[in-house]
């Protein structure tokens, strides 16, 4: 984490050997400094596992392109990786694994090396490119993230804190790419850009998207302005299941798990007293549905 906040490197390369054990993901791209939890079912993945821990190995964790895990090739692989690390291992109690990885540089995959129980291929560690980006660019895409962050109660504060405090501009692009719900491909094009200077533009274009949609548009205004949780004051964009006023995740749920606001809560007002303020819930709910 320090070599990560001071914007050092997070591995050796002569540490990296020409080939490496691959493990694929289909529904995710794992960025250097990331960390990713991960369930390990196949044979071939439960085998790369216990082999990376036993003999602490490097592997390289790859996105894929088909529906299922099954029979992967390298023709279903994208082409760029991430070098990578299994720090914990831990057997379910159905007899599968689950691993915690942390990326470690970004890969490029060469061709496959002949292994029988699980992918191996050759790759060439891939360092950042070109200049760094300008102090105005980095300063932009960490004060569109933090404005991100603040539409969402539910993500805790320690993650402003890590966005404000990572001075690289490489890392911080790929932390905030990692965080983003965007698509696999949008995620694999950042993964892709070795340059710094259109890696952070892109991202900042996924950023500013993000601040672009209904839900979170309707939430942006002045600080004054955004919607809060009446009880709490905390930034959201949630509402009461009864009466449409503004909740939060602290809010506690009703009898249905549904959220409802202090007041509905202590007073257990009749739905028949709340057409007025239903409407706004079912216009706000319809809102959340079209983002």
């Amino acid at each position: 984490m320090a070599d990560l906040l001071r914007g050092g490197s997070l591995i050796d390369e002569v540490a990296i050997p020409s080939a490496i054990p691959i493990l694929p993901l289909a529904n995710a791209v794992l960025f250097p400094g990331g960390v990713l939890p991960l369930a390990c079912r196949g044979p071939g993945s439960i085998e790369l596992a216990k082999d990376a821990v036993r003999d602490d190995l490097l592997i390289g964790i790859v996105a894929h392109r088909r529906a299922d895990d099954v029979q992967v090739g390298l023709a279903d692989l994208f082409p760029m990786g991430t070098i990578a690390r299994i720090t914990k291992l831990f057997r379910m109690p159905d007899d599968s694994y689950s691993v915690v990885i942390q990326g470690l540089a970004r890969c490029r995959l060469g061709e496959l090396v002949d292994s029988p129980r699980y992918l191996r291929a050759r790759i060439t560690a891939t360092p950042d490119e070109g200049e760094p980006p300008s102090a105005e660019m980095t300063h932009h895409l960490r004060e569109a993230t933090l404005e991100l962050i603040a539409q969402v109660p539910e993500i805790p504060v320690e993650a402003s804190e890590l966005v404000a405090s990572i001075v690289h501009p490489g890392h911080l692009a790929d932390l905030i790419a990692a965080n983003l719900n965007v698509a696999i491909p949008e995620k694999f094009a950042v993964l892709n850009e070795l340059s710094l200077q259109p890696r952070t533009l892109r991202v900042q274009a996924l950023v500013d998207d993000a601040l672009a949609k209904p839900i979170v548009r309707a939430a942006i205004g002045s600080v004054e302005d955004r919607p809060r949780c009446l009880r709490h004051r905390r930034l959201t964009h949630s509402v009461c299941s009864r009466c449409g006023k503004f909740t939060c995740a602290s809010c506690v749920p009703g009898p249905n798990k549904e959220s409802l606001c202090h007041a509905c809560l202590e007073l257990q007002r009749k739905p028949s007293d709340l057409k007025t303020a239903g409407f706004f819930a079912r216009v706000w709910k319809a809102m959340r549905n079209q983002s």
